[in-house]
C-alpha cells in the first residue's frame, strides 16, 4: 500500500515534489477508488458498502473566501489537465 500511495503522490506532484502533503488526500482518494484485483472491487465499496461519490466540478464564486475559491479552482484545473494527459 505504501508503494502505491507513493506512486500516486509522485504522479500528482510531478515537478513539485515538496507539495506532497497538499496532495495526500487526493492520493488516498485515488487509492480508495481504484480497482483492487485481489478484492475484485473498489476498496471504498468494501469499506462503505456503496459506490464512491462523484467528483463534482467547482462552480466559481460559491465560497466566500478567496483563498478557498482559488484552491478549488486550481484543483479543478489540475484534474482536467491530468484527465487530458491520460487520454
Amino acid at each position: 500500500m505504501n508503494k502505491t500511495i507513493a506512486m500516486y503522490l509522485r504522479c500528482l506532484t510531478g515537478d513539485h515534489p515538496h507539495d506532497w502533503l497538499d496532495w495526500l488526500p487526493w492520493a488516498e482518494y485515488c487509492y480508495n477508488t481504484a480497482y483492487h484485483s485481489t478484492l475484485r472491487t473498489l476498496l471504498f465499496t468494501v469499506v462503505y458498502g456503496r459506490a464512491p461519490p462523484e467528483l463534482l466540478p467547482y462552480a466559481l464564486g460559491v465560497v466566500r473566501t478567496d483563498a478557498v475559491d482559488a484552491l478549488l479552482t486550481y484543483h479543478d484545473e489540475f484534474i482536467a489537465k491530468v484527465r487530458a494527459q491520460l487520454l
